[in-house]
């Protein structure tokens, strides 16, 4: 990385230092991120109507345990190696953590490395924390992701088209631009 400038412009070079500056600098953003989200939440709650209450209870199957595995990206998962002969294993785990309603500690742990932005590389402003989870709870999360992301689709406005799988500013404007033309036609 060679030398470091520290948010006072301070160099370091060593990787002791260097290790220094960008922990203290990262822990500082992460600390203020944490502090926005809890001031904001209190004025984000909003309870959800009985209609749209999510008391689904999530039950995965091996197969989709397995077709998450098998989606990871081999550099960086040794999972996926093994996936067809390990994916009942983990399809229990991750059902017993769900009916419990219990994220195990340990799922929790991650290793926070600097990524950087944009800008001068020598900058210490310039990089942003990265936390890397262990693949296991990754795992959970895109089983969890899929079956919540199923549930909510069903409840989304049909002309709802950001940030919906298959639809997109373009699906958008043909249903516009056809509305329009039914409206001309008539």
């Amino acid at each position: 990385m060679g030398t470091v400038l520290s948010p006072k412009f301070t160099p370091a070079s060593t990787p002791a230092t260097i290790s220094e500056i960008l922990m203290t600098t990262l822990r500082l953003s992460s600390t203020e991120l944490i502090w926005t989200i809890e001031h904001l939440s209190s004025s984000l709650l909003i309870s959800p109507t009985p209609d749209h209450a999510f008391s689904h209870d999530i039950f995965l199957t091996t197969e989709q345990v397995l077709n998450t595995l098998l989606a990871l990206d081999p550099d960086k998962a040794t999972l996926k190696e093994t996936a067809q002969q390990i994916a009942p294993s983990p399809t229990k785990l991750f059902n017993r953590s769900l009916s419990c309603g219990v994220f195990p500690d340990d799922w929790k742990r991650a290793n926070i490395v600097p990524l950087h932005k944009k800008g001068i590389k020598r900058y210490v402003e310039n990089y942003r924390p990265i936390s890397l989870l262990s693949l296991i709870s990754n795992a959970l999360e895109w089983c969890v992701l899929r079956n919540a992301r199923d549930y909510l689709l069903d409840l989304i406005n049909c002309f709802q088209h950001g940030f919906i799988p298959g639809k997109s500013c373009t699906t958008q404007l043909l249903v516009v631009h056809n509305y329009i033309g039914s409206l001309l036609d008539a």
